[in-house]
């Protein structure tokens, strides 16, 4: 059969079911007259329930298309999932679900290599809620922007990558395990095993802290830092050394105590130094090897061969002991080839083929009445009764002690019968009587104590040191009179006059420097009768008959008359220099050849400066940068120029003129020196290339170049660029200024 369409305009009704072209409804489906297959639910021509909620139970959906921004509702209404639409979408979200024991897929499909990308909106954070660790396969990492930063493992180490710093910042600990460490590089490693923590580093590699940075043991009490120069180790109490090998210290590098104390070795000495004693204290022997000795100074010596002690020295050897030095019967102690000193358990046989000298910490007893006799027939004997102490001599008494020689207070030494010459102290002052001079006479230095000096008379002169500064104080003159040179090895100042009344005053120094304004030569001198025609400075040049070798002479000469070529004439003499002969000590004539320099006018072949313009002062309305272009105007003498091609343009602002003109009218704030004529940086705005002229623009005190087929006249140029600059900006161009004023 053929099926075709027909059209119906007003109705049809077939049965209990009506179809109304008007109302455009399908009515009737309720009744019973349709068989249950094929029953339709009450639907109209156009859906009425297209836009209304609508439950879907037990239903496949195949392809549905939901519109772009379209979503998925939860129960209450509210979106859920919203579907964005991309056009010619190739790739798509596939959501997996699972079978027991495996968890449902999230992931993506489309082309062969597709990304999964999650992103939160605005500063939201993603967050990851596991019960368990987030697994990420083997060789696959997290990575940050771009591959310089990257964690990864490989299923056995885990690699962080960066490009930068990796900053590790924490609430608590950083928690690496026992005997687990890190790694820098191949060689350098820091690892614990849960007692020590141990640092690695590589062969002559080392563990390096900025300078000022230390290393802190506890509550700072200890500390070991360096500057970048030194090493300081600081401790509030012992410092411990402990090491299984030595404890090794560069050649010529040392151990310094304090300032004065010090022990170094140059890979073949060791140097111990101290400014005070040397104490070594041992619980057993220090022992020296044989043949090894202990010298003091260059000619004392301590050494043993395994059998004999030699005790050497270029002076004494002291003995101090607490107790007895025993030494065995009929065993003397020898002291060269003839002394000897021995005893056989009765009496003590002192020989000496000179003097025997007696050195004790305490008294040297000897009975009343009994003596020391220095000679066969008791010349020489000293002697006690219990109150007088007797000393005989036919010739000096000599007394050599090591400590003082102690006399009582109030006890003095007395030189003669009527006690003219004593010595005498009262336990405060020491006093020494002498009807004559006294004599000091010694070998080595007579050492006063730092601030003790020596005072004349009632304190008015004094001499004192305190260490370091010598000090000598007069209330009057201090007159040194030697019948030799009085030296002075270091520098000296004087804080008066320094008046010289010889015949010569000699300065050996390379530079002589003057502060004073006036050098006065012929001070004494009261009138011109007798006196040099020349008095000046003379500058010796080395002997010889040339003009060159000559000695300068730079004076005032009285035999100078005016011979009207001078400005201001000079018919009293002037200053003249002139190369004085051999021999001619008077004045510029005989064979002396003059040098016509004046001192009201200088004639010279020529002279020369470092700088290159001529400027003078002028008085300006403002200060003024270096470089500034004015002209006459303002309300002083001088204002920089606004206006483009003035014709009124004066001069450049110069800070280091040739030749200074006026310079005493005010100083670089209220009178700038106005360059006219010369060499000098100018201000200039725009490009400029060497050799262009330049004139006033329209910027303050700035200069530019001339445009090509610009018309100009003489009075607009400042001058020409003598250097080429791209700047569009203001800044300063080397010129040469050539105003025409």
């Amino acid at each position: 059969m053929t099926t075709r369409n027909f059209r119906v305009n007003n109705g049809l009704e077939v049965g209990d079911i009506v179809i109304s072209a008007s109302a455009n409804t399908i009515t009737g489906g309720a009744t019973a007259a349709p068989s249950a297959d094929g029953q339709f639910a009450n639907k109209k021509y156009v859906d009425d329930q297209a836009a209304a909620t609508l439950t879907l139970t037990n239903k496949t959906l195949t392809a549905p298309k939901i519109a772009d921004a379209g979503f998925i509702a939860d129960a209450n209404g509210n979106e859920s999932v919203i579907f964005q639409t991309t056009t010619s979408a190739v790739n798509e979200l596939e959501i997996t679900n699972a079978a027991t024991g495996n968890g449902p897929i999230l992931g993506a499909s489309g082309e062969t290599n597709v990304d999964l990308n999650i992103t939160a909106k605005g500063t939201g954070n993603i967050l990851l809620n596991a019960g368990s660790d987030v697994v990420i396969p083997a060789n696959k990492g997290l990575q940050f922007v771009d591959a310089n930063e990257k964690i990864e493992s490989d299923g056995t180490d885990l690699t962080i990558n960066s490009g930068a710093k990796i900053n590790l910042t924490a609430t608590s600990d950083v928690a690496i395990p026992a005997n687990i460490g890190i790694t820098f590089g191949t060689h350098e490693k820091i690892e614990s095993d849960d007692t020590d923590l141990t640092i690695t580093v590589g062969a002559n590699g080392d563990v390096n802290l900025g300078a000022d940075i230390g290393l802190t043991f506890r509550d700072d009490g200890e500390k070991i830092e360096g500057n970048g120069t030194k090493l300081t180790i600081a401790s509030s109490d012992a410092i411990d050394l402990t090491a299984t090998t030595d404890v090794v210290i560069p050649a010529n590098g040392g151990l310094t105590f304090g300032t004065g104390e010090k022990i170094e070795g140059d890979s073949t000495d060791l140097t111990v130094t101290s400014g005070g004693a040397i104490n070594l204290t041992a619980t057993t022997d220090v022992v020296v090897p044989a043949n090894v000795g202990i010298t003091f100074g260059t000619g004392e010596k301590i050494e043993g061969d395994s059998t004999d002690l030699t005790v050497t020295s270029g002076g004494a050897i002291n003995l101090t002991a607490t107790t007895d030095v025993v030494i065995p019967a009929n065993v003397g102690i020898t002291f060269g080839t003839g002394e000897k000193i021995e005893g056989d358990s009765t009496d003590l046989t002192v020989t000496s083929g000179a003097k025997i000298n007696l050195a004790a910490t305490s008294d040297v007893h000897i009975p009343q009445n009994i003596g020391l006799v220095f000679d066969a027939n008791g010349t020489e004997k000293i002697e006690s009764n219990d109150t007088d102490l007797t000393i005989n001599s036919g010739a000096k008494i000599n007394l050599t002690a090591v400590s003082d020689v102690h006399i009582p207070k109030n006890i003095g030494i007395v030189f003669d019968d009527n006690a003219s010459e004593k010595i005498e102290s009262n336990d405060t002052d020491l006093t020494i009587n002498s009807g004559a001079d006294i004599n000091l006479t010694a070998t080595a230095d007579v050492n006063l104590p730092n601030n003790i000096g020596l005072v004349f008379g009632d304190d008015g002169e004094k001499i004192e040191g305190d260490g370091t500064n010598l000090t000598i104080a007069s209330s009057g003159l201090c007159t040194i009179t030697a019948t030799g040179e009085t030296v002075v090895t270091n520098n000296l100042r004087i804080g008066g006059n320094l008046t010289v009344d010889g015949t010569e005053t000699i300065v050996n120094t390379t530079t002589l420097s003057i502060e004073d304004n006036i050098i006065e030569v012929n001070r004494n001198v009261s009138a011109n009768s007798g006196m040099p025609t020349v008095s000046g400075l003379q500058i010796n040049r080395g002997e010889g008959s040339t003009a060159t070798e000559m000695p300068l002479l730079w004076a005032w000469d009285e035999a100078f008359a005016d011979d009207g070529t001078t400005i201001h004439g000079n018919a009293g003499g002037a200053f003249t220099a002139f190369r004085r002969a051999e021999g001619n000590t008077e004045g510029p004539s005989g064979t002396a050849s003059l040098v016509d320099i004046r001192a009201n006018v200088v004639h010279a072949v020529a002279t020369s400066a470092q700088y290159a313009d001529v400027a003078e002062r002028f008085e300006a309305d403002a200060p003024m940068s270096a470089g500034a272009v004015v002209m006459v105007g303002g309300d002083a003498e001088i204002t920089e120029t606004t206006s483009d091609l003035s014709d009124q343009v004066f001069g450049v602002i110069s800070e280091q003129p040739a030749y200074a003109m006026n310079a005493a009218a005010g100083n670089n704030d209220t009178h700038p020196y106005v360059a006219m004529t010369g060499r000098t940086p100018v201000r200039v705005t725009g490009a400029v290339t060497k050799g262009q002229r330049l004139v006033t623009s329209s910027v303050k005190g700035c200069a530019r170049a001339v445009a090509s087929g610009e018309s100009i006249s003489p009075f607009n140029v400042i001058g020409r660029a003598l250097e080429s600059s791209t700047d569009a900006g203001i800044k300063l161009v080397n010129c040469a200024v050539r105003t025409n004023n």
